[in-house]
């Protein structure tokens, strides 16, 4: 009983610093975990190897600017026979554990190593004898994405190996025992739990003529051609970057414009150079620099974690750069634009992923309001 309390109070803590995050400020999406458990227990236990579950419920931090680090709630449940009469004990945990991502390793198909460790509460019935000690878990282990295979984004197989040291104040028994648990299991995200990750389509308007998007099929009752959410009767700055922030006018207002991170543009794999997708996009740009005369642009340079980081750092300044002199030669005066290079250091997606890896690979811009 008194376990299920102190699993209870733990539970409750790690929701609440769940909640203080906040379920939109999510990078990644929060997953659940099983796994088959093995254990060699300590020595002064008098039994043979256990065997179990453990689950995991993880939480990534990627959105707060903590890509690395990754809160978990982790329970486990084993059974071991007895050496004196073929019986068995039990052990159940509840721990509050924090994982570091060590990166993704591996030439073609990608790993993921990471270190774990934390704290919870660990109860042994132990020929029917119940108790509870605090305890200390450490260890390792690999994530192994299987989205390869299966098209899945975020489901890995996963294998670990922990330490798990109990502290006792009985004097009569070992004051830190010491069990080793191996697991192996499945990892799956949970989308269908939030759905707010995805985007809701508004359903169009009824009215009695639609005009209907020629690139979208989008039917609006009236048209919007720079897709502000201006129609183009009211809109008296035409042209304006999709996603840019606007007022009721239509024209970029001035305290969001200076904040609001407009469309990015992506790069292959280790280089610096605009593709035709890139082109198109940068022209839609200069376009609206060329209607806003009085508007600049921030030019930031981003790479995924793949190699050196100061190579990185070097890349996305490349990227940066290779943007402005395209914008230059499309009539925009240099010292409206300004450039900088952030490296591997603010991912848009996670790192795990080829898909992710792309999304990092980008530039992006931010107005600058005089």
């Amino acid at each position: 009983m008194r376990l299920m309390q102190v699993c209870a109070a733990v539970a409750v803590l790690w929701a609440g610093s769940a909640a203080a995050i906040g379920p939109d400020s999510y990078d990644d999406i929060p997953y659940f975990g099983a796994s088959y458990l093995y254990e060699l227990p300590d020595s002064d236990r008098d039994s043979d190897n256990g065997q179990g579950f453990q689950l995991h419920f993880g939480l990534p931090l990627q959105e707060q600017g903590l890509p690395r680090l990754t809160p978990e709630l982790t329970v486990h449940s084993l059974a071991r026979k007895r050496d004196v009469d073929g019986k068995k004990d039990y052990q159940t945990a509840v721990n509050l554990d924090l994982i570091y991502d060590l990166g993704s390793l591996g030439e073609g198909y990608k790993f993921k190593p990471y270190l774990v460790g934390g704290l919870g509460v660990v109860q042994n019935d132990v020929r029917g004898n119940k108790h509870e000690r605090l305890g200390v878990d450490f260890g390792a282990g690999l994530m192994l994405p299987l989205a390869p295979w299966l098209d899945w984004h975020g489901l890995a197989a996963r294998v670990e190996a922990r330490a798990l040291v109990s502290i006792n104040d009985d004097s009569t028994e070992n004051a830190y025992p010491i069990d080793y648990r191996v697991t192996a299991g499945l990892q799956l995200p949970l989308f269908f739990l939030f759905p707010e990750h995805h985007p809701v389509v508004p359903a169009a308007p009824e009215c009695e003529l639609a005009v209907v998007d020629p690139d979208t099929g989008r039917a609006d009752c009236s048209a919007d051609s720079d897709h502000d959410s201006v129609p183009d009767s009211a809109d008296q700055c035409p042209g304006t970057v999709q996603g840019m922030a606007v007022d009721s006018r239509g024209c970029p207002s001035a305290p969001a414009a200076a904040e609001a991170p407009l469309l990015s543009v992506q790069f292959q794999e280790n280089s610096s150079q605009l593709d035709a997708e890139a082109t198109k996009r940068l022209d839609s740009v200069a376009s609206t620099l060329q209607a806003q005369a009085n508007l600049s642009l921030q030019i930031i340079g981003n790479a995924d974690s793949q190699g050196d980081k100061s190579y990185n750092l070097m890349l996305s300044q490349e990227r940066a750069d290779a943007v402005r002199q395209y914008l230059i030669g499309k009539g925009i005066d240099g010292s409206r634009l300004v450039t900088s290079g952030r490296g591997e250091f603010y991912p848009v997606a996670s790192n795990a992923s080829p898909e992710g890896r792309a999304e990092n690979r980008r530039v992006e811009f931010k107005l600058i309001v005089p």
